[in-house]
């Protein structure tokens, strides 16, 4: 996989840009947003793995949402 780049990057000089969150990062957070929102978790599972679950599903939608910016 490529190296995210940064979601809001800022430019402290003409060559220097400040990396903030990764794109990556920033597409999670809004699959997280979206998925905490519907309650979409799975019931049978551990608090502890229900959150790791949740946190796979955040991640491999904002990799699928990387890779389609790509096309």
């Amino acid at each position: 996989m490529k190296i995210s780049p940064p979601a809001f990057p800022t430019w402290i000089t003409d060559d220097s840009m400040a990396h903030g969150m990764s794109l990556r990062d920033y597409f999670a957070a809004q699959v997280l947003s979206e998925i905490t929102r519907i309650e979409l978790f799975v019931e049978h599972e551990s608090s502890e793995k229900r959150i790791a679950t949740v946190c796979n599903i955040c991640y491999r939608i904002a990799d699928a949402m990387l890779k389609a910016r790509e096309q």
